[in-house]
């Protein structure tokens, strides 16, 4: 869509082509930014995902020459109303292709948006809530009372106040995944897939957080409370009733033990343990220790 479909024109300073609202945690192209002082307008002129900006009248001058340009006097406002606007629209929507396979064994008591694709062979339990932009793989099984697309929670401000942001994301499952029973799986407001891969098991009563990535073969414990956008490698295991702060990244093959509470990053292959969580292997010598 064209900056002139959805601003007056005597906001519009440059037109140009955008197709989603920026996020640092997404590669789509063509998106629009916000930027309220010179180094914001300094980084988004050499991000290349994006090619419109909203900014002060009193800063156009420095947005570089090839970018869209939205004058305004609260960009971070402007921005966020354009975004829950492209969502009430439909513009940003991910699913456009809708379809349940004739395969899919789909409880009478389960709530599943027709902006969906099922897959072959898919069930899904009794009081079940699958929501919209919900993409699920071949052979999946989504057990009873999962909710899959929830939103998460919001700290987003606008002048002291909370700003309400409209959900555009949606979740991706691949193939062969077992949900269990009382599950969530959040979707991110900017619109990307929270993803979970391949051979993968979520518990029951864990949360994954919006707009996390969960790689292949990786096993989540009961109970695990997954922040926002973190990224989990393949084959890791973790153990019930751990917490990963946001953003966290956790290595291939990783383990996480019963009850950590992650808070840095974990390497590939390591073994970690404890509140908070570090080697596994030191966690236990310091414990024996204290017993002595």
């Amino acid at each position: 869509m064209r900056l002139r479909e959805v601003f007056d024109k005597e906001q519009l300073v440059r037109d140009r082509e955008i197709s989603s609202t920026y996020s640092p945690h997404h590669t789509t192209k063509q998106s629009i930014a916000y930027a309220t002082d010179a180094l914001a307008i300094e980084n988004l002129n050499k991000n290349e995902l994006v090619t419109a900006v909203i900014t002060k009248e009193d800063l156009i001058e420095l947005v570089a020459d090839d970018m869209g340009l939205i004058v305004s006097e609260h960009p971070q406002k402007c921005y966020y109303e354009l975004h829950n606007r492209l969502v009430r629209m439909e513009k940003l929507r991910l699913v456009t292709t809708d379809y349940v396979d004739e395969t899919a064994e789909i409880h009478p008591t389960a709530v599943v948006s027709p902006k969906v694709q099922i897959g072959k062979n898919v069930k899904i339990g009794a009081g079940t809530i699958i929501k919209d932009n919900t993409i699920i793989g071949d052979h999946c099984v989504i057990d009873d009372y999962v909710v899959i697309g929830s939103g998460g929670m919001q700290n987003t401000t606008v002048d002291g106040l909370v700003f309400f942001l409209e959900t555009a994301g949606g979740v991706k499952i691949e193939e062969n995944c077992h949900i269990l029973t009382g599950a969530i799986i959040q979707k991110p407001y900017h619109a990307f897939f929270t993803h979970i891969g391949a051979n993968t098991k979520i518990s029951n009563r864990c949360v994954i957080g919006h707009g996390s990535q969960v790689g292949a073969n990786v096993m989540i414990a009961g109970s695990c409370q997954i922040a926002g956008n973190v990224n989990i490698g393949h084959s890791v295991w973790i153990g019930p009733s751990s917490t990963i702060s946001d953003s966290i990244t956790i290595g291939n093959n990783a383990k996480v033990r019963l009850g950590s509470v992650v808070i840095n990053n974990i390497a590939e292959n390591a073994d970690v343990s404890g509140y908070f969580a570090y080697s596994h292997k030191r966690n236990m010598l310091n414990f024996l220790k204290s017993k002595k």
